[in-house]
């Protein structure tokens, strides 16, 4: 894992791409060779799954209480809150983090402390035999 930093903000941009940063951080890759979809694009899951089927990848969800092993992405409140005119103003702003066995060790976020609290795992994993990224 190389710590990748996100280049956008809900702040400054109205969305963040923390969960391309922490791809990028778990595949050792430059944020401009990850899938560069956005929480507010259509559809963005069948976007980043077709991604990573060009790797031979795609991406498991783990429940909060059962983290997989090795490198994922943990999901849940950040310590930011959405900014005044945002349609989630006021409410924490939902981020991803980059964890080695549930314990998370990268915040893409410049500066940031992690997640309040983890509500779930993405992992990486091989593509099985059949599988179908659509």
């Amino acid at each position: 894992m190389i710590p990748v930093y996100q280049t956008m903000t809900v702040s400054n941009d109205g969305c963040g791409n923390c969960f391309n940063a922490c791809v990028a951080s778990i595949l050792e890759l430059p944020l401009r060779e990850v899938c560069d979809t956005l929480p507010r694009d259509t559809p963005y899951w069948s976007a980043w799954r077709n991604w990573l089927a060009t790797i031979g990848l795609d991406l498991a969800n783990y429940p909060a209480d059962d983290p997989p092993k090795g490198w994922s992405i943990a999901r849940g409140p950040g310590f930011r809150i959405y900014p005044e005119g945002h349609e989630l103003s006021g409410q924490p702003i939902s981020h991803a983090t980059v964890a080695f066995n549930g314990e998370v060790l990268h915040d893409p976020f410049p500066g940031g402390t992690g997640l309040k609290e983890v509500n779930g795992y993405w992992a990486l994993e091989p593509m099985k035999t059949g599988d179908d990224p659509c």
